[in-house]
């Protein structure tokens, strides 16, 4: 799904970078503030800031959101094999 997004021009001209950076950078708000509130997993988050996991992830930590991990996610790694012994 594609959808456009009107950013009020005095809005849009506090934001930093060119208009690329812009964009890049709003997603990735959007991303880690819907991540936050659990309305998509870290994996959707990671895709729709066009970062991989792990940069996605340290963009959190510079947000100070924590990582959404439970009980279920440890158990399905561990099944996976994906957690040390």
């Amino acid at each position: 799904m594609q959808m456009t997004l009107d950013i009020p021009d005095d809005v849009a001209e506090r934001l930093p970078g060119d208009e690329s950076q812009r964009r890049r950078g709003l997603l990735l708000e959007l991303a880690c503030g819907m991540y936050a509130a659990r309305t998509i997993t870290h994996a959707q988050g990671a895709e729709l800031a066009g970062l991989e996991r792990l940069k996605f992830q340290h963009e959190l930590g510079l947000r100070e959101i924590p990582i959404h991990y439970t009980l279920n996610d440890w158990q399905h790694d561990l099944t996976a094999g994906l957690c040390g012994e």
